[in-house]
């Protein structure tokens, strides 16, 4: 029973710990990347893609349906303003 709860919660957590390893990321290869490098890039070009299946699970998956839609209405806007801002920093490259 315990892992049925840990498992709920983990899935219900996910869109956010895919920005929080966003954010680690950027914070550890920043400081080794310069202009252009990609190898850093495309770790990060997988979340947003990510994120969005992963509410789109939570909305499928889940009932009700509507905290979870708007647990992804409100999220996704940040997601995209912190992803942007974490490829600008990774690639320091004003996409």
């Amino acid at each position: 029973m315990r892992a049925a709860w840990i498992t709920r919660d983990l899935l219900r957590a996910t869109p956010l710990l895919l920005t929080v390893l966003l954010l680690i990321w950027t914070l550890t290869t920043t400081p080794f990347t310069s202009f252009g490098n990609r190898w850093a890039v495309y770790p990060a070009l997988a979340i947003l893609p990510l994120t969005l299946v992963s509410h789109i699970a939570l909305i499928v998956a889940r009932r009700p349906r509507l905290p979870f839609l708007l647990y992804a209405l409100v999220h996704m806007p940040i997601q995209v303003y912190v992803w942007q801002l974490c490829l600008i920093l990774i690639s320091k490259d004003w996409l």
